[in-house]
Parts: C-alpha cells; structure tokens; sequence
C-alpha cells in the first residue's frame, strides 16, 4: 500500500544569479574579463525547494511519498516564468505571486574569484516586490497546508514567513528557517523564537546575541533574564566584573531558554 502523500512546504526568496566567475577579484576602476558567465535560478528558499525536487526520487523520500510545495513571489516578467519553469521542472509544485504588470524579478550579481576562493553577492531587489498582506489573502490555507508534514522558510520575506510559520505552529507543524541575516526586526525576532529548527552563519550569529539584553527581552514580553546582585564592601572594584558576567550570561540564558521550552536545533555554518 502507497504511503499517504507527505508535503514539505517551502516559503521565502526566488530570483535570478548571474555568475561571473573572473580570475582574480578587481580593484576599484579594473577593467577584467570574465573566464565564465552563468545564469540561474537562485535565492535561498527556491535553493532549497529546487534541491529537495531533485531528491523526490532518492529511496530514503520515495519510500516517505515525500513532495515540494514552494511558494514566492516574482515579476510579470520573462525571468519570472523562467525560474517557475525551473522549479516545476525540479518536481517542485509552485504557489507563485505575481507583481503588477511590467514589475520584474529580482536577480543578484555574484562575482566568483578563482584566485581567492571568494563570491561576492551585490543583490538588486525586483519591483514585484516581497509577499504582501494582500497576497496572502489570496491564498486558501487550508489548500496550502493540505499533507503539509514541514515549513522551511528563509527571511527575506520577513512577515510573509512568519504568517505561514504562525499558520504552521497553530497547526501543530515543525517549523523550520534559514536566517542569514539579522534584520533588527521584531518580525524576525518572532519567527526565530517559532523555528524548532534555526540555520543561521557565523558572522550572523554573534550580531544577533548582541542585541539580547534584558531591554529586548522585555519589550518582547519574554521571560526576563536573571538579574546579578553583587554584596561587596568596594562595588567599583567588581563593576567590570559584574558587566562582564552579565554579558556573558545573556545568551547562555537565552539558548537554555530554547532548549527548556522546545526542542529547538541550532545549525551554525561556516
């Protein structure tokens, strides 16, 4: 007997990459030659989707009857549909916004150093702009999350993300989100809080932890951080001290935080 249907729902950004690969990376006025040009379909959430399609036939997915559903939003536009076509080719089911008339679809330069091993990502954001509230309304929820068994998002479209990770958690569905960059938004601030499953980066990562001090904490209404109370007879000489400890303590008490209240896994790339 076939196994039930199982979805993975996939949420966030979808653009075009334009590969220049170029042998070493140029100084300010340069002019270089490319040694490779390349275009294709990109953005975290549509890498994501596009690479679990691919996977739909690998015995470990077949036998679970696993699918993709990716939803995003792109221009009226050539390249729109190009990159539709591209993950519908990759077995992925798309849930596509679309932009006003003319609008067109993001797409990000990335310089490849052969020389340095680097790329260098200069995003230019389309005119369809991100998921809107008025996009979301157009969508059937119940149609969307019907065998839905995962959310992954990324944060790029920040509130698009949260809706569905709200609609997914209020569902009783993991959620999980690729955050590789700390937009200093309480949305985002959200929608890490909701994630059982977090990937973010190293430079990411400590950003972040900066910003969790009791102020945040509070204005959040999350459980309040301990507090240090010192006894000394000279507190001057302890004020270092004190700070030092307080600092430190902060994200320490944040992550047991996580782990007490949820199962939450923390990947950390390099």
């Amino acid at each position: 007997m076939e196994k039930k249907k199982q979805v993975i729902l996939v949420v966030g950004s979808c653009g075009l990459d334009r590969l220049l690969t170029v042998a070493q990376y140029p100084i300010a006025d340069a002019k270089v030659r490319t040694t490779g040009y390349n275009e294709v379909g990109g953005g975290n959430a549509a890498n994501t989707a596009s690479t679990m399609g691919f996977l739909k036939d690998a015995t470990f997915l077949k036998e679970q009857n696993i699918s993709v559903k990716f939803v995003s939003k792109v221009g009226d536009d050539s390249v729109g549909q190009q990159l539709i076509n591209e993950l519908e080719e990759s077995n992925v089911e798309t849930l596509f916004c679309k932009g006003p008339p003319t609008s067109n679809t993001a797409f990000t330069t990335i310089i490849v150093s052969e020389k340095e091993h680097t790329r260098t990502c200069i995003h230019t954001p389309g005119s369809c702009g991100e998921i809107s509230e008025s996009d979301l309304s157009t969508f059937n929820m119940d149609e969307v999350f019907e065998n839905v068994v995962h959310l992954h998002s990324d944060s790029r479209n920040t509130v698009a993300c949260l809706f569905f990770a709200r609609e997914a958690r209020a569902r009783g569905i993991k959620v999980s989100c690729d955050c590789e960059k700390d937009r200093k938004t309480t949305a985002l601030d959200e929608l890490i809080q909701i994630a059982d499953i977090l990937f973010t980066n190293s430079s990411h990562l400590g950003p972040y932890l900066d910003r969790l001090d009791l102020d945040l904490e509070e204005v959040n209404s999350r459980q309040s951080l301990p507090k240090v109370s010192v006894v000394a007879d000279s507190l001057n000489e302890y004020t270092s001290y004190i700070d030092l400890y307080a600092k430190s303590l902060a994200p320490s008490a944040f992550f047991m935080r996580w782990y007490s209240q949820f199962e939450k896994e923390v990947i950390v790339t390099q």
